[in-house]
């Protein structure tokens, strides 16, 4: 995985992603995983999953991701879950810009 295609990921606040694929965001990334992270996820509710069991919220992901670069106080208030994640997503990339690790 690119740090592109990490950064895309992490801009959907509304994924649960598999606890391997997370991992992979993070490693691409260059910050440690989380094991708190991971929850139990249902079906039912709003959540519409393929299948039960450990997962990582999309919006966590981010937020954890945007703590470890430094940038978690910059990201502005947004009511949509959709809206923080690219935020989040969009923070990390100007640290990564600023780290010479993505082009601008």
């Amino acid at each position: 995985m690119e740090i592109e295609e990490a950064l895309d990921r992490l801009e959907d606040g509304h994924a649960i992603w598999k606890v391997d694929s997370a991992k992979k965001i993070c490693e691409t990334l260059g910050i440690p995983f989380d094991e708190k992270l991971v929850q139990n996820f249902k079906q039912g509710g709003y959540l519409t999953l393929d299948e039960e069991g450990p997962g990582v919220d999309g919006l966590s992901l981010g937020r954890y991701a945007a703590e470890k670069f430094g940038v978690l106080g910059k990201a502005r208030d947004f009511i949509g879950r959709g809206y923080k994640a690219r935020e989040y997503s969009r923070l990390i990339k100007e640290e990564l810009q600023t780290q010479g690790r993505v082009p601008r």
